[in-house]
């Protein structure tokens, strides 16, 4: 998981705007899908986030669950208006 967040900063020439703050653990989820949640999720963070602002990469593993945080300062989602 830290790979693909560190490829992920790499490739947008952002590396020092990372911070990852991982922890082992397991989820229940095949490594190629995590994988790809991770570099979609950490991807789109970089991408809709202004350059020398951190992305930070977070995980915990109680045991129980799983928990994966991407968090950033971009412009974020915008809702969308209902149609009715």
């Amino acid at each position: 998981m830290a790979a693909q967040a560190r490829q992920c900063a790499e490739a947008g020439n952002r590396a020092r705007d990372l911070q990852l703050k991982t922890t082992p653990g397991s989820a229940a989820i095949a490594e190629p899908h995590l994988a790809k949640l991770v570099e979609e999720l950490v991807g789109n963070a970089f991408q809709y986030s202004p350059s020398d602002t951190s992305v930070t990469v977070q995980s915990y593993d109680d045991g129980h669950d799983f928990l994966l945080t991407v968090t950033d300062t971009g412009r974020g989602c915008l809702r969308k208006k209902s149609q009715t």
